[in-house]
């Protein structure tokens, strides 16, 4: 069979390279993330407990890639400035039924909010338990 887009030699309509092109590896949109302003802790559906920002950064970009294809390696590098983090994630995998690897690379921007967690503002409203 011949591709209906290049004319190179391909087992269905389309090549392995023109259908890689047509089809995202992944998605990933724009989001923000809330953070205690003073201890730290990060929202996520829940007040979480303070962790390095780096890992607060890189595990929430992770959760929110979408893909149906198998993705075997990320990378996830940032810069931060002022309540902004300018995110680039580059991953590598696998569109069925192609055999090649496919390399994506998407920016995304996380803006970062400023709010007391639940526990830290407590104290501040006189809060008796």
């Amino acid at each position: 069979m011949i591709c209906i887009k290049c004319g190179s030699e391909a087992k269905e309509v389309f090549c392995d390279d023109c259908f890689m092109q047509q089809h995202e590896l992944f998605g990933i949109d724009n989001f923000s993330i809330i953070l205690c302003s003073i201890c730290g802790a990060y929202y996520d559906s829940r007040w979480n407990e303070k962790k390095d920002f780096a890992d607060i950064i890189k595990s929430t970009v992770s959760d929110k890639i979408n893909t149906k294809h198998k993705i075997t390696n990320k990378i996830i590098s940032f810069k931060t400035v002022g309540n902004k983090v300018y995110v680039t994630v580059e991953c590598t995998g696998k569109i069925k039924p192609c055999k090649k690897p496919k390399k994506e690379t998407k920016k995304i921007i996380i803006i970062l909010k400023k709010r007391q967690c639940d526990i830290c503002e407590k104290p501040r409203c006189r809060y008796a338990a």
